[in-house]
């Protein structure tokens, strides 16, 4: 029989209070992590709203066709963006007749949307909106954008300083945590978060 009297190893009590490290430096860094992770989808959601954005300006000068850029705030907030089947942004009518219809679901003419409800998450809800409320903006293939309020109205050219030549959506957590991220479109420019 061989008798071992050299053995390495950690005791009972050195693993436990190993354990009780691991579990304390834990119990720190998860709340920190969960605010971390809703920080990321709101700069995700603010950069889809930049792509979408681009995606529509450059779409219309691409395709030769209007686009329009629609802003709802019902249900958190969501934007959707619509190829026309002509060149001019037109009127409400036309766009919600013959282009928009009843949404994006099964809607050839819709090319992209962003819904702050798709971004969801256990506890944290997000919201999209809008300081001047709903709006409809249209780009124009020659490179003209108009806005409008949500409603019966006409699209314009003349009424960008009305808005400080610029349509502007705000991304942030339902709860008001963290930090709210603006993404703006300038007439006349491409979509970008201002920091």
């Amino acid at each position: 029989m061989v008798s071992r009297t050299n053995e390495q190893g950690f005791t009972l009590m050195e693993l436990m209070v190993a354990v009780a490290i691991v579990a304390i430096t834990a119990a720190i860094a998860l709340p920190s992590m969960g605010r971390a992770r809703a920080e990321g989808k709101m700069n995700e959601i603010a950069l889809d709203l930049v792509r979408v954005a681009r995606q529509a300006r450059a779409a219309s000068a691409a395709y030769g066709r209007a686009h329009l850029l629609r802003f709802r705030s019902a249900d958190n907030g969501s934007v959707e963006v619509y190829r026309s089947t002509n060149n001019a942004c037109g009127t409400d009518d036309f766009w919600n007749t013959q282009i928009v219809g009843a949404g994006c679901a099964a809607n050839r003419n819709c090319i992209g949307f962003v819904e702050a409800n798709q971004w969801t998450t256990v506890g944290t809800n997000y919201q999209i909106t809008a300081p001047i409320g709903d709006f409809d903006l249209c780009f124009e293939p020659l490179g003209s954008m108009r806005w409008k309020p949500a409603g019966p109205t006409r699209f314009r050219v003349d009424n960008a300083p009305a808005i400080g030549g610029a349509l502007e959506l705000r991304v942030s957590r339902a709860d008001g945590i963290g930090v709210t991220r603006r993404v703006v479109i300038p007439f006349g420019g491409d979509a970008r978060i201002l920091r």
